[in-house]
């Protein structure tokens, strides 16, 4: 019996000590810190971080004409009123005419030189308006 309790007491006491000892490596720790007076005045941080931005409002902003933008002049949150301009365009290069391209021209010029041609005809057979006192 005496071999069977000393048995118990070295398995009681190896439990004991790995339980203290689970117990001291997840004991928390004190974190040092400083303390100071508080006191009143000016306050002023700076956070430089990159976000997202999400648009609330969509505009689309068309030009009656085809070009390439220039740089935008403008910041973000400047304000702009109608009729302000809020880019440039420059013109797109003149395009070499091909055979199909330049017959096309042709035949736009002659018929304007036609329907020209016809409203002078118009215009001579039209007797002037009386002038009435």
């Amino acid at each position: 019996m005496n071999v069977q309790i000393r048995r118990g007491i070295i398995i009681a006491s190896m439990a004991v000590i790995v339980l203290a000892s689970l117990l001291y490596g997840f004991w928390p720790k004190a974190a040092s810190v400083e303390t100071a007076v508080a006191e009143r005045g000016p306050f002023t941080v700076t956070i430089e971080e990159e976000g997202k931005t999400r648009v609330k409002e969509r505009f689309i902003v068309s030009s009656p004409v085809a070009g390439f933008m220039r740089r935008v002049e403008l910041q973000a949150g400047d304000t702009v009123t109608k009729g302000d301009p809020v880019f440039l365009l420059d013109p797109l290069p003149s395009q070499v005419l091909d055979p199909r391209s330049r017959a096309e021209a042709a035949s736009a010029v002659s018929a304007a030189k036609a329907r020209s041609g016809r409203l002078k005809k118009e215009k001579s057979r039209q007797k002037p308006a009386p002038n009435l006192p």
